[in-house]
């Protein structure tokens, strides 16, 4: 067990009285819950939005970890084969079955391993029959003990996990592989990397994984959760009538607790790479954390108390770094949990271009400043006020939470203990304790994290000399000086004042435009500003405001195209008004309002979401963004000398080599996409941004803002007249530049070879027509971006072995001009490239020339008429509908533009869709391989 020795006295002294008091936390009582005989767990929870939906999870409490040697991989590939065949639904029948209900395989049904836990998800299910959650619950009774485990399903299988292995073979995986030996040293987390090794994937026998399935998958190590809109009893009838013959066949083996043993010394790695594109540094103090049985009032309050903590350490963590040079580019001071059982204090920066030492100094001060001096009074009013909003915007949302967002509760709840009360009794229980937690409390209890036990030290960085990284006696040294160091407190300013002082002489609604068929109304003010409103409370606690504006930095030339690409965000850094963005961020403690502006490339936007109760807080940060932007050197230098450290770093990143080079192809060498560098931050500066960004939000009739949330018409309109009624207005009417960057002419072909740690190869294929963008184009598109994904998942995957996954994107643009495009890309060995670009090229001819199959367009109509009914339930839909209004003219929600267009699809359209976008297209066909070395 692990003992932070030297403040015990202090902490057992503390928590006795809690200790002492603490009980249990009552769970939901809308929870059903029982354990058949043969010791399976279930779980049911009526939840009624959305409507007619529901999500089945089978939750195995055995992941990675209980693979011996010969087993490496084993949990991660029975994932896998749960989706090849069964005893009910043979072969891939369990996804063609759901394709009918409108469900795909990916985004609904899915699966997840990890150390110490397997999850198996059917989501979003509609349930509107019975018959569906009989089908369902035999899903995953057949996952549970019946997945088939043919020899030929296990061998076409491993080729596809070995591409999986390629996928996420990169940089940080080799690091994962370096680093985890040493913070988890002599426990079975050391070396266990979840997917296996090449080695193992090949060559383990048949009877291996079907040794390991009947050893570890039995219902004494199971939970079945059903969340959703359906009859409780019922459901609880059928998870009885279908589980109850399942059979405990191994009950020899029991999960055993992995522990991390504990050490004295300071463990230290220092792990570096060729493509690494950052230096790195952390400090990992670890500790054991409360057990599953344990987990009371105490422990909830132990948890809110952490989160303030993080809260007052990520307030002070923006406040260093908005210094003109930073010490580091990013960096954090946290409680978090590690791993099952143990919880860590994790002090971590990203630090300048060979500058790890400066950065880990600069950490681990702010660190000790925090033992030293504790947290002020005013640091925790203000982390305080802002969990209690954040707590109780969740718990305004109780009757909108999502069917997977109880199962992962109630998932927790069985595997780790986690509490799970209902949201009124969890909502006062955690405002109460927040409210009474007091500063001493939380320094006490701060106190008891530093320890000079189970530390680790762990660099990372590109490979170069010993004089690049310090020694770990450097560091140690670096610590011991702190620690015994008086590190005096930063003085906390203390934040306050209005955000607008000036008199809003605003102005009236002089028109009135109803949108019946969107439920929304429009209004134009006397200084020409649109503002279109519609109400919604899909998300109650939710209300957002976006303004929208042609021009973009498409309007600017080369020269000025850097400083028009980041002003916004540099306008950000310096704050609004009379308060840089670090008091900003105090003085709206406890306040649920953001605001973001951005200059895209054709157009200007300011993005701004909040709660209904803090609208007019909402309204005032928009009337500053505007009428007060904020520019401050000292803000400019610091986030320039960030973002120019973080390029130098990333430059032999092939990932950032292979974007740069494909941009830069895809465009046709036009001379307005090149790479970023750090010199291109030192071609602009404070005045260059300041000028475009005035320019671009300086005209109040030139944008249309949209409002869309949970606030009564009338009280949003006395808003909109005084704050959006005081914009200025120069009248004006902006459109964006056509700077004619297309895609070169005809087909091109291009193979770039890059130095690359793990051989692998890229291919990304785009193919682009001028084709009108229309309802029925776009709903065209869906349908073939669908269905040509799983074609090739059918293909390249499942037929081939000859990759991980697919990526396919089918979409219309209206802006520079009207087009089409169709975009795949994937990865693969280096080998197979040629072959999987012949083998799309085929199934595109095969669509154009010979259509649909079976029930392909019937299936994808379904899914996208299920899909359209869930986005339809959300804030964020209507407000995007409202946006596609003004840009096309098309109400989207109106059924002629799409159930009526889906009503009259053929799959012959389908085919002329694809014959028109293939047919004399601009293509582009782009392949990086590994350069050969020499």
């Amino acid at each position: 067990m692990l003992i932070i020795k030297a403040y015990l006295p202090v902490a057992l002294h503390f928590l006795l009285p809690y200790i002492a008091l603490s009980q249990a936390v009552p769970v939901n009582n809308a929870l059903v819950s029982g354990k058949l005989q043969n010791g399976l767990t279930y779980y049911i929870l009526q939840n009624a939005e959305p409507k007619a939906r529901a999500s089945f999870y089978l939750v195995q409490s055995t992941g990675s970890l209980v693979e011996n040697e010969h087993e490496n991989g084993l949990a991660h590939f029975l994932e896998h084969m749960a989706f090849k065949g069964t005893l009910n639904f043979p072969g891939n029948q369990i996804i063609k079955l759901f394709e009918k209900y409108g469900v795909a395989f990916g985004r609904n049904i899915n699966a997840a391993t990890s150390f110490n836990e397997t999850v198996y998800k059917l989501s979003n299910i509609p349930v509107k029959n019975e018959g569906i959650i009989d089908t369902c619950l035999l899903v995953l009774a057949d996952w549970a003990q019946h997945i088939a485990l043919h020899d030929s399903a296990i061998d076409a299988e491993r080729r596809v996990i070995e591409e999986e292995i390629r996928t996420y073979s990169n940089v940080h995986f080799r690091l994962q592989k370096k680093i985890n030996p040493v913070i988890f040293r002599g426990s079975e987390y050391a070396n266990n990397t979840v997917i296996g090794s090449e080695e193992s994937i090949r060559n383990f026998g048949h009877e291996t994984i079907r040794s390991f399935y009947k050893k570890w998958y039995r219902p004494g190590l199971q939970a079945i959760i059903v969340v959703g809109d359906l009859n409780i009893s019922y459901t609880e009838n059928k998870i009885h009538e279908i589980f109850k013959n399942l059979v405990n066949t191994d009950n020899k083996h029991a999960i055993p607790f992995f522990e991390i043993p504990t050490h004295g010394e300071t463990l230290f790695v220092e792990a570096t790479d060729k493509e690494i594109s950052q230096y790195s540094i952390s400090l990992t103090i670890k500790h054991e954390s409360t057990p599953p049985d344990k987990k009371d009032e105490n422990y909830l309050r132990q948890q809110i108390l952490r989160k303030l903590f993080n809260l007052v350490m990520n307030e002070r963590m923006a406040d260093l770094l908005r210094q003109a040079k930073p010490p580091f580019i990013t960096g954090s001071i946290e409680i978090r949990r590690l791993v099952a059982g143990y919880d860590a204090l994790s002090l971590s920066a990203v630090a300048n271009p060979k500058q790890t030492e400066q950065a880990f100094e600069a950490i681990y001060a702010e660190a000790f400043r925090v033992v030293n001096n504790g947290i002020m009074p005013e640091e925790l009013e203000r982390a305080r006020a802002n969990y209690v909003i954040q707590i109780e915007s969740n718990w305004k949302q109780k009757d909108k939470i999502q069917n997977d967002t109880y199962a992962q509760r109630i998932q927790a709840y069985f595997l780790s203990g986690e509490p799970f009360p209902d949201a009124d009794k969890g909502f006062e229980l955690r405002k109460s304790m927040a409210e009474s937690i007091t500063q001493q409390e939380i320094n006490r209890t701060i106190r008891t994290w530093f320890s000079n036990e189970n530390r680790v030290i762990v660099i990372s960085g590109p490979e170069g000399t010993s004089e690049d990284y310090p020694s770990l006696d450097k560091l140690l040294v670096i610590m011991e000086f702190a620690a015994g160091s008086e590190i005096s407190a930063e003085p906390v300013m203390e934040a306050s004042g209005e955000l607008v002082t000036s008199h809003l002489i605003g102005s009236a609604v002089i028109k009135t435009r109803q949108l019946p068929v969107l439920g929304a109304v429009e209004w134009t003010l006397a200084n020409n500003a649109r503002v279109v409103y519609r109400f919604a409370d899909f998300q109650k606690d939710q209300i957002s405001i976006q303004a929208i504006s042609n021009g973009g930095y498409s309007l600017y030339d080369t020269r000025q195209l850097a400083a028009a690409q980041f002003a916004a965000q540099f306008a950000s850094y310096s704050g609004l008004g009379n308060f840089d963005a670090g008091n900003l961020q105090k003085v709206l403690a406890g306040k649920n309002a953001t605001i973001i502006p951005i200059i895209q490339e054709y157009t200007e936007n300011i993005i701004a979401t909040g709660s209904p109760s803090d609208l007019e807080v909402l309204f005032k940060l928009l009337y500053l963004t505007f009428e007060h932007p904020r520019f401050d050197e000292q803000a400019f230098e610091s986030l320039k000398n960030r973002l120019q450290a973080a390029l130098v770093s990333s430059m032999k990143n092939p990932q950032k080599a292979m974007m740069d080079s494909l941009s830069i192809i895809l465009s046709n060498n036009h001379e307005r996409i090149q790479p970023l560098t750090a010199e291109t931050f030192d071609s602009f500066n404070l005045q260059d941004v300041e000028q475009i960004y005035r320019d671009r939000f300086k005209d109040a009739g030139d944008f249309i803002f949209f409002v869309v949330g949970n606030k009564p018409e009338k009280e949003v309109k006395v808003l909109v007249e005084q704050y959006i009624g005081s914009f200025q207005d120069h009248p004006r009417k902006e459109q964006w530049k056509d700077n004619k960057i297309r895609l070169p002419k005809g087909l091109t072909n291009k193979t770039v070879e890059l130095p690359m740690q793990d051989p692998k190869a890229l291919i990304v294929m785009v193919a682009e027509k001028q084709v009108k963008t229309s309802p029925k184009n776009n709903l065209t598109g869906n349908i073939l971006q669908e269905i040509l994904r799983v074609r090739l998942i059918e293909k390249l995957r499942d037929r081939e072995g000859a990759t991980y996954g697919v990526s396919v994107a089918v979409s219309g643009k209206r802006i520079p001009r009207q087009t089409q495009t169709l975009q795949i890309s994937l990865e693969t060995k280096p080998d197979y490239a040629n072959r999987l670009r012949s083998l799309i090229a085929d199934e595109l001819y095969e669509l154009g020339v010979n259509g649909l199959r079976g029930d392909e367009l019937a299936n994808t109509v379904k899914l996208l008429r299920e899909d359209s009914e869930l986005q339809k339930m959300n804030n964020s839909y209507w407000l995007a509908s409202l946006i596609a209004y003004y840009e096309t003219g098309f109400a989207y929600n109106n059924p002629k533009y799409f159930d009526q267009i889906l009503a009259k699809l053929k799959a012959r359209d389908i085919q002329r869709y694809v014959r028109r976008l293939m047919k004399r297209a601009d293509q582009v066909h782009v392949t990086f391989l590994p350069q050969l070395r020499e």
